[in-house]
């Protein structure tokens, strides 16, 4: 068999250039790559100096508003506080205290005390630099709907909302306060854990998030020129960044610009984000402070390919590589052509016998390409050798046979193991179709003597237990009587080799055999409590793994229940068997009721018939009885008859003397 792409002969010269040029091709192949991996490299080192900044970022604000959830817990666990909520003179101190704290505390916009219904108690009067605020319209308000005072209230503890535009605190000094701020919350307790209100702080955004934000941007746009950073908050809203407009206009949402839309309009200048490497860092909180889980976004831009980068001095020593590969690979392929070429052409005289059907075994000198082509035609070799000895073994009908896939795409050897697994299907269904067939000549064999019932029976059970390998069995027979509810009685069983009769009567729906009298279809019990006797069934002593009831039923009329108890489960074929054993047992049932009511009517006949025989008999001697004592009283009246003519002859002869 001739393979056209492997035949090979002296190799030409065009050949050998082409071995000679390959180096020089690969050489621009290697420059090119290595220039867009430098460029990637590059890339991927910003992406990490990008994730690290975000991840700076996001900390730097959890730990910053850690700190404020600590100050709202301190500021209201003040004794102070709390005298000044059930004593309206302690409020003058809770003024100065709370001016104090504005003045140390230079991030916070505003301070709040309320009574636990939400009334305003007080409020800081001076900023902090000392300047009086215009706080008037909060002191007369009711915060008991404010989202703050809830979550407050609700938890029982310290809590924090999203980043939120307080209308409150513009009214303040619309020309000093935007209102971007965020609300640290505490409820006020005594000691006795009453809860008298709630402390609320507004924490300055700005002088937080953007401060923090404008310290990371200087210093990377240092080494990144054009990189900047955005935080947005749980519902992807842009809350920080370098453009105020970008957070003032709350309805666009940054999450579309990341999921489709790459351009963002940025310090009034249109930005493909597509440009840029991302970094992202969700935060986390710190310590304590669960955080709000914002997200921090860093963007570096991205080196692109350029002529200038060819001439990177980083790529000096690879074109110094590259020359001296070129020459040396050169010399190399002129000096081993010819000897790659004598061993294709061995490898392909190989796969010639091979494909001829041919088990091979090639040389394996060396360790290289041509080393692993003739190992994986001696592999091949063995394994179409191993699967001609597999075939060998099914064809002596040793289906037991084991064979292990060499991988999972041996198409052959999954044919070969389809081919016998199906053979051993077909014999392991021959030899169920076998056992049930000879069980059903066997036990046919047995209804067809001659013996009682119980008797045959017992037989009955003897065998099949053994046959099926079971422990016990019971029949219960239904009692021959118009009362209702039917009775059945155990007239067989057997049990662990011995015979062992016992006095049961079950009626009609009574336990597992009555139930199954009623249903008229089998039960099959698998899973049965070690207290055996919880389970009303027929045997009741037993703690079998498997309980099979079966109806003995015959045209739809159920004669008895055989019950099976037995420490193995009964396959399918066994329950198939066992179901047209009980219509052949249900059948003797009828049959032998049918021949017992023969057998009683034809006693009762012949009782009958002896019966009137005797009464015929008796008859005949009372009529001749009858007939003497007749002709005894005729001839008793005809002798009295003569008498009395006797007498009237005497009497008249009498009268006749005397006259």
């Amino acid at each position: 068999m001739r393979i056209p792409f492997l035949e090979v002969r002296s190799l030409s010269a065009k050949t050998r250039v082409g071995f000679v040029l390959m180096p020089v091709l690969l050489a621009l192949i290697l420059i090119l790559f290595s220039v867009f991996q430098l460029i990637s490299y590059q890339n991927h080192t910003l992406e990490g100096i990008a994730q690290n900044t975000a991840y700076s970022y996001s900390d730097k604000v959890d730990r910053n508003f850690y700190e404020r959830f600590g100050d709202v817990q301190a500021f209201s666990n003040n004794s102070l506080v709390q005298e000044a909520i059930v004593n309206a003179s302690k409020l003058k101190g809770l003024e100065d205290y709370m001016n104090g704290l504005m003045r140390s505390y230079v991030m916070y916009d505003l301070m709040i005390v309320c009574d636990s219904a939400g009334r305003v108690v007080t409020a800081s009067r001076a900023d902090k630099g000392g300047v009086a605020m215009q706080t008037g319209h909060i002191r007369k308000g009711n915060y008991a709907s404010a989202r703050w005072f809830r979550r407050a209230i609700e938890s029982m503890g310290p809590s924090y909302l999203d980043f939120s535009i307080e209308e409150d605190i513009i009214k303040i000094d619309p020309s000093k306060y935007d209102g971007h701020s965020m609300a640290f919350s505490c409820p006020i307790v005594d000691s006795t854990g009453r809860l008298l209100g709630v402390w609320v702080n507004f924490a300055n955004w700005k002088l937080v998030t953007s401060k923090i934000r404008m310290e990371l941007e200087d210093d990377l746009v240092i080494q990144h020129p054009n990189s900047f950073l955005i935080m947005t908050d749980t519902l992807g809203r842009i809350i920080d960044a370098g453009d105020q407009r970008l957070i003032e206009k709350q309805d666009s949402l940054f999450a579309s610009h990341l999921s489709g839309e790459t351009r963002l309009t940025f310090k009034k200048a249109e930005t493909d984000l597509s440009d840029f490497v991302q970094g992202k860092a969700t935060g986390k909180g710190a310590y304590t402070y669960e955080g709000r889980h914002w997200n921090a976004y860093s963007f570096i831009p991205k080196k692109r390919f350029s002529f200038g980068v060819l001439f990177s001095k980083d790529l000096t020593g690879l074109y110094i590589s590259i020359f001296v590969l070129i020459v040396f690979v050169s010399w190399l392929a002129n000096k081993f052509t010819i000897s790659i070429a004598r061993r294709l052409q061995y490898i392909k005289d190989g796969i010639v016998k091979l494909s001829n059907g041919e088990i091979v075994t090639l040389k394996e000198n060396g360790n290289d390409e041509l080393t692993e082509m003739s190992k994986l035609i001696n592999t091949l070799s063995s394994h179409l050798k191993q699967k001609v000895v597999f075939s060998e073994e099914i064809g002596q009908g040793k289906l037991e046979t084991e064979f292990e896939l060499h991988n999972e795409n041996d198409e052959l050897g999954k044919s070969l193991i389809t081919m016998r697994d199906s053979l051993l299907s077909f014999n392991r269904l021959e030899e169920k179709r076998k056992w049930v067939t000879e069980g059903m000549a066997q036990f046919g064999e047995i209804l067809r003597q001659n013996d009682s019932f119980e008797k045959l029976c017992d037989n009955i059970l003897s065998r099949l237990v053994k046959y099926v390998n079971a422990n016990q069995a019971g029949i219960f027979v239904v009692r021959p009587s118009e009362e209702q509810p039917k009775l059945l009685d155990l007239i067989s069983c057997y049990a662990y080799n011995r015979k062992k009769y016992l006095e049961r009567t079950i009626k009609e729906g009574q336990g597992l055999v009555g139930q199954c009298y009623i249903e008229k279809n089998y039960i099959y019990l698998d899973d049965i409590p070690q207290d055996y006797l919880v389970i009303t069934s027929g045997l009741g002593e037993a703690t079998p793994n498997i309980l099979l009831l079966m109806p003995l039923a015959i045209n739809g009329e159920v004669h008895g229940v055989l019950e099976i108890a037995s420490f193995n489960p009964i396959e399918d074929y066994q329950l198939d068997f066992l179901q047209k054993l009980s219509e052949s047992i249900a059948s003797s049932i009828n049959l032998a009721r049918s021949n017992e009511t023969t057998r009683r009517l034809y006693e009762e006949s012949k009782m009958m018939t002896e019966e009137l025989r005797a009464q015929e008999e008796e008859m005949r001697q009372n009529m001749e009885e009858l007939m003497a004592t007749q002709e005894e009283i005729e001839r008793k009246e005809q002798e009295y008859l003569q008498r009395i003519e006797e007498l009237e002859k005497a009497l008249y002869e009498r009268d006749e003397n005397k006259n």
